[in-house]
């Protein structure tokens, strides 16, 4: 037999030295090719592979073994059902001695769900329910159904709201104790903090200019480099698209949250300004400068909303911004040739930052 050997028997370390031309059978590593149901005393089809925690799967078979009340053993048990909740199963154990009933579960209900614990980790990676179907279909393991994925996707993202609620308003906190260190303090005892804000969607353009119905923009402590404000707006609802006209939407999560007029670009500047509004009553702090790029619109925005009533938010322009709009414009001077003489712009080339 040529290829991976798995072994499954104490003399792993001799077979493993053994050349795999001297493995010539099965027999050889004491492992059966019957079907699963044949080697395992069971009235239940158990098939494919399942994630377990081993310790307390072996912890538990313990418990069950040499039980009363005639101190019969686990070999005495037969599996006569399988519970299974996505990744999670259940075997109900039956004995033909005194027929005492007992159950097995591949997890430790102190632990993290393994569904839950599989649907964090998928989306961590950027993948769906799709793509967990597929690994899990070549592992052979029983997945979870689309109700009980959407059911954990819930959860790991109310737990990841919260977890970033809480990060933020730690930064908020520490954000204001070096204010009052550096005496940045209003004039009523207020911390005055100094953020860095930006924001994004997407935008292409394939003969036709398009963005996308989703934006956001975030708000960083310039002292901590810790994020105090994240914000996202939504002008689409795939739920409110579908209803016609003159019907009402039945009852869901609606994420569509920004109805005006001035499109995609709009979105930064309104959850800035946002943020600046609620700065006070949320953290209990005010931003008096914005480190941004040249974007005139979000500050003229955040001016005319006038957040904080004896207090007028300072603008400074990013330096990061800065330095690549300059490196931008001196790379055009490089491929135009009305910019100068060849030899001028190749030794531009090569001494403006690429970066």
């Amino acid at each position: 037999m040529h290829g991976k050997v798995t072994c499954l028997d104490s003399k792993e370390d001799e077979i493993l030295a053994l050349p795999l031309d001297d493995i010539s059978q099965p027999s050889d590593l004491n492992i059966s090719t019957s079907p699963l149901k044949e080697n395992l005393n069971t009235d239940a089809d158990i098939l494919g592979r399942r994630i377990v925690n081993i310790s307390h799967l072996f912890n538990a078979i313990k418990l069950i073994d040499s039980h009363k009340p005639f101190d019969c053993s686990f070999k005495d048990m037969r599996i006569i059902k399988e519970i299974k909740y996505g990744f999670k199963s259940t075997f109900v154990f039956k004995c033909d001695m005194c027929n005492t009933i007992s159950k097995i579960s591949t997890e430790d209900e102190n632990m993290m769900s393994i569904n839950t614990a599989a649907v964090a980790g998928f989306i961590n990676i950027g993948c769906g329910f799709s793509h967990l179907q597929e690994i899990t279909c070549a592992l052979e393991v029983p997945t979870v159904n689309y109700g009980t994925y959407n059911k954990e996707h819930r959860t790991v993202c109310q737990g990841y709201e919260l977890a970033a609620i809480k990060a933020m308003d730690d930064a908020a906190k520490i954000e204001a104790e070096l204010a009052i260190q550096a005496g940045d303090i209003d004039t009523d005892g207020t911390p005055l903090v100094a953020v860095v804000a930006d924001g994004s969607w997407c935008k292409r353009s394939y003969k036709t200019m398009y963005n996308s119905p989703s934006g956001m923009a975030a708000l960083v402590g310039y002292r901590t480099k810790k994020v105090l404000y994240f914000g996202v707006k939504n002008k689409f609802c795939s739920v409110c698209a579908r209803v016609k006209p003159n019907e009402t939407p039945k009852k869901h999560d609606c994420f569509k949250n920004w109805k005006s007029s001035d499109g995609s670009a709009g979105m930064e500047a309104s959850i800035v300004v946002e943020e600046f509004k609620q700065s006070e009553s949320t953290y209990g702090i005010r931003y008096h400068k914005l480190i941004a790029d040249g974007d005139s619109s979000v500050y003229k925005q955040i001016l005319d909303a006038r957040p904080y009533k004896h207090l007028t938010v300072e603008k400074v322009e990013c330096r990061n911004h800065l330095l690549r709009n300059l490196c931008r414009k001196l790379r055009d001077l490089t491929t135009q040739k009305h910019s100068g003489k060849l030899e001028h712009r190749q030794l531009l080339g090569k001494k403006y930052s690429k970066n």
